[in-house]
């Protein structure tokens, strides 16, 4: 089955300082193997430390399409959640 799959993501340096960014991401995947609904993944925070460096992330996360989870794929989940990333 094919997967057709497009998202960006875009920091804005240097609009607090140096080493605060924040940020959002958008990731977008169709597949027609099940049904022709995509998947939406949506990510938007801020980032203490360099933007492609290392840092702490606090995000919010939103997420509509099929189960990320192997065992479910064909059942369809819409969530949302705060995070904590720490790149190193």
């Amino acid at each position: 089955h094919d997967l057709y799959q497009a998202g960006f993501d875009y920091y804005r340096k240097d609009l607090f300082g140096p080493d605060l960014s924040p940020y959002f991401a958008y990731d977008l995947k169709q597949t027609g193997a099940i049904r022709s609904n995509p998947n939406h993944s949506f990510n938007a925070g801020i980032k203490f430390g360099k933007p492609y460096g290392r840092g702490v992330s606090l995000y919010f996360q939103y997420y509509s399409g099929f189960s990320i989870l192997g065992e479910y794929f064909d059942f369809r989940e819409d969530y949302a959640g705060i995070g904590l990333n720490l790149d190193f």
